[in-house]
Parts: C-alpha cells; sequence; structure tokens
C-alpha cells in the first residue's frame, strides 16, 4: 500500500522495529505529547531514543 502513496499509520514501543519498516517516524514523549519527527536519512536508536525522552 505504502508503494502506492497510500500513508500508514504504525504504533510500536519497538525502536529497531521502527528503524527498519517507516519513512518518516513522528515520535511523542513519556506523556504523549509530539515531540517532532525523523526523517529516514537521520534514523538511529540514539536519534529516536533522544527525541523522545528516552535517552539514557
Amino acid at each position: 500500500m505504502a508503494d502506492t502513496g497510500a500513508i500508514i499509520v504504525w504504533w510500536s514501543t519497538e525502536n529497531v522495529e521502527l528503524l527498519e519498516l517507516c519513512d518518516v517516524i513522528f515520535a511523542f514523549d513519556t506523556e504523549g505529547r509530539p515531540k517532532g519527527f525523523l526523517p529516514d536519512k537521520r534514523f538511529t536508536e540514539d536519534g529516536l531514543a533522544e527525541l523522545t525522552g528516552m535517552a539514557a
């Protein structure tokens, strides 16, 4: 479906899954507030953790 231009919403708590499947990631913090997005060329586990406030 994505190949035809459809938008697909995928929710997951597994960062590796998101990094493998998504073209763009919209991230939310632990309180459910939107924090930003990562285009695919910036995907890293550390970048996603930092954006969501889950960085160690």
